[in-house]
């Protein structure tokens, strides 16, 4: 848990860096610790709600790797109907700008 300790002495220090939340989330996910990578990436949100966009996408992509392992239920189960909707739009906004 090397790349995790990092991350932690980075949010130690600052506790609402983002992109350090992000990449302990992703390091977690690949690791296997899906509950400490979805604590991680719903916190995300909670601090930068600019974050949303990718915070979601990360979520729907662990929901999708804990499905194939038993771990977690359907994507999308921590979000409620107003935030899937939401996160639906933003993620199709980001998506027709990456297009353009």
């Amino acid at each position: 848990m090397l790349f995790t300790e990092c991350f932690q002495k980075v949010l130690e220090a600052s506790p609402g860096h983002v992109k350090a939340l992000y990449r302990r989330g992703m390091t977690h996910m690949s690791a296997g610790y899906f509950e400490e990578a979805r604590s991680d990436f719903k916190k995300m949100i909670t601090i930068d709600k600019s974050s949303e966009p990718e915070a979601t996408s990360a979520l729907k992509n662990l929901n999708q790797k804990g499905q194939k392992h038993g771990v977690i239920a359907d994507a999308g189960a921590d979000l409620g109907k107003d935030e899937k909707d939401e996160n639906d739009e933003n993620l199709e906004r980001g998506n027709n700008a990456a297009q353009d």
